[in-house]
């Protein structure tokens, strides 16, 4: 069976990523072809001052609590299990971040600009960050973060090579 990450880069697109490597303690989703709404599949990574996973909320949501000054977000993970051909699908994730006036800092790395933000991204099973053709950015989905938080949004991105760079 052949298992995809699918995963949701929050906060700081493109920093820290040399020598993470893959994560050994995901566990195999239990449905194929589905992502789970299970915050205890979903994982928190490369970060500081947040959990492994999410919290659970009524009706198969989740969330979690930025950190404080000192913590980032980098990554929030699913796996995900295709046994189906996903070309001419779409990725489509909906969301909310809720504020009151946050500051959101990007650049957390040395040498590394730009905006925190929100993009879908795809990973390949058992990515070691050794191969750049592990992971995929879908410019077209991004979310500036502090643009319009509370609001619920919704960002979608074709599975189509051109679509993700």
């Amino acid at each position: 069976m052949k298992y995809t990450r699918i995963l949701l880069c929050l906060l700081v697109v493109l920093f820290g990523l040399s020598g993470c490597g893959a994560n050994p303690s995901f566990k195999s989703p239990a449905e194929v072809n589905a992502v789970e709404s299970n915050p205890q599949d979903w994982y928190l990574l490369y970060g500081s001052g947040t959990p492994v996973h999410p919290e659970a909320l009524p009706a198969g949501a989740w969330s979690f609590d930025f950190p404080g000054t000192d913590g980032s977000v980098h990554y929030i993970e699913v796996p995900y299990a295709a046994t189906e051909d996903l070309i001419g699908r779409t990725l489509t994730m909906t969301f909310q971040v809720v504020s009151r006036g946050a500051i959101y800092d990007a650049n957390v790395e040395p040498n590394e600009g730009g905006h925190a933000s929100i993009h879908l991204f795809i990973e390949h099973q058992d990515d070691d960050f050794t191969n750049d053709s592990y992971r995929w950015w879908c410019a077209a989905s991004e979310y500036p973060l502090g643009s319009q938080d509370n609001q619920v949004h919704t960002v979608s991105c074709p599975l189509d090579y051109t679509a993700w760079s």
